[in-house]
């Protein structure tokens, strides 16, 4: 079990009980990051390569982007179809699903540093005065869970169940008119226990989201763009809290899982079951990821953001907080993505093992569901970040057999790259 860091940051003045006024940002244009070098003609090849090969051995795929970077060199690379009328390419905005977490972490990290609260504050502190405080059903949300549990996934508060297309309360979670993240949270269907033990929950997300916007009168997306995405000239966009991009990749996967068959366009499959548009799609889905999941953006900027997040020659956060960021996985091993990790605040530490005896150690997050996968990982031996997007629910391994796709992908490129 992680322990929190001890901090003397002192506590702001209590925020207000309004809400954030909203505020409406320009939409990026995923445009791929300009002025840095590229990698020599050798090390493209293989890239290229380690790409294709796992790609062309899938039976079931749409598209997928990938980009690889350190310090000032990128490469990115995509393939396949973003939808029925558009190719995958380089700039296509994508859903980064649960990889989007690892700018929650920062962004907490980061108000922690600020003053704004303490890892050690519960949550009865730090949403004091919170308009939706009151309505949270508190046999199910332990007011005594800290930010360190929440970011540990150690809260004990269970996840939000969103089984049943059928369920009036997920019906009313996706639906109505004036959504706050309190609505989802409203899904709970377990009561909390004793905070310690690892549960993946994306409750504690949402919590978090909340914490971060009671404490500064800010929406969350405004944050990330004022202390992360500007400063470092990344582009992403948060759902369901911004409009959805033009040309964004569509979800595909195996259609049989959602009332259809075969595998396909999820969005095309809703409407013709419901008459959704595109845009109601998305709203509705990221009702049910938003500061969990709801992140939109391209490779090339993801890897970016994980190089500027976790090496050591990277600015997204103070090298104290990089330090609490990345320490804060422990020694604990627990099952995650299926795989054995250290997981700390949204951070999962492994290694990749290789035939030649080798290994290389990594950090980062993956994500998933409903038509789309993600890895961003991180090592520090070789300084290198990775970021892969798929818009398809691949749930097979890949070719390399021992993990799944996007990682047989991830290990076979910074192999490539330091050999």
């Amino acid at each position: 079990t992680t322990t929190a860091p001890t901090t003397t940051a002192p506590t702001t003045t209590a925020p207000t009980t309004t809400a954030p006024t909203k505020v409406v940002l320009p939409t990026p244009d995923f445009a791929i990051p300009t002025g840095f070098a590229t990698f020599d003609n050798k090390t493209l090849d293989a890239f290229s390569t380690v790409v294709d090969n796992e790609f062309n051995s899938l039976a079931d795929k749409a598209g997928i982007s990938v980009a690889v970077f350190r310090d000032d060199t990128l490469w990115s690379y995509a393939t396949g179809t973003a939808s029925s009328v558009a190719p995958m390419t380089v700039s296509t905005p994508t859903l980064i699903r649960s990889t989007s977490k690892t700018f929650l972490s920062a962004l907490i990290l980061d108000l922690v540093e600020d003053g704004y609260f303490q890892l050690g504050d519960s949550l009865a502190e730090v949403l004091v005065g919170h308009r939706d405080y009151s309505s949270l059903d508190l046999t199910k949300i332990n007011p005594a869970a800290t930010v360190h549990e929440m970011l540990a996934m150690r809260s004990g508060i269970r996840p939000f169940g969103t089984e049943g297309s059928v369920s009036p309360g997920l019906l009313q979670a996706v639906t109505k008119p004036d959504w706050r993240p309190v609505d989802t949270l409203a899904l709970i269907d377990n009561p909390w226990i004793q905070p310690g033990s690892y549960e993946y929950s994306d409750s504690n997300s949402y919590l978090l989201g909340m914490v971060a916007q009671h404490a500064t009168g800010k929406d969350i997306h405004v944050l990330y763009r004022e202390r992360f995405l500007e400063p470092l000239n990344i582009d992403a966009i948060l759902l369901p809290d911004e409009a959805v991009p033009t040309g964004v990749a569509r979800p595909h996967t195996d259609l049989s899982m959602w009332g259809g068959s075969g595998f396909g366009d999820l969005i095309d499959l809703e409407k013709s079951k419901y008459g959704k548009s595109a845009e109601q799609w998305f709203e509705q889905d990221t009702r049910l990821s938003w500061a969990s999941a709801g992140l939109v953006s391209t490779p090339a900027h993801i890897a970016r953001w994980g190089f500027e997040l976790y090496s050591p020659n990277g600015s997204a956060l103070s090298s104290s907080s990089r330090a609490t960021l990345t320490q804060s996985t422990g020694e604990e091993i627990v099952m995650f993505g299926g795989l054995p990790h250290r997981y700390g605040y949204y951070a999962a530490q492994k290694s990749f093992e290789y035939n030649d005896g080798t290994t290389i150690s990594v950090i980062g997050h993956q994500g998933g569901g409903a038509g789309y996968v993600s890895q961003l990982l991180y090592s520090a031996d070789l300084d290198l970040a990775i970021s892969v997007l798929a818009n398809a629910d691949f749930r097979y391994r890949g070719a390399c057999r021992s993990h799944g796709v996007l990682d047989c992908i991830v290990s076979e490129l910074f192999k490539a790259y330091r050999d």
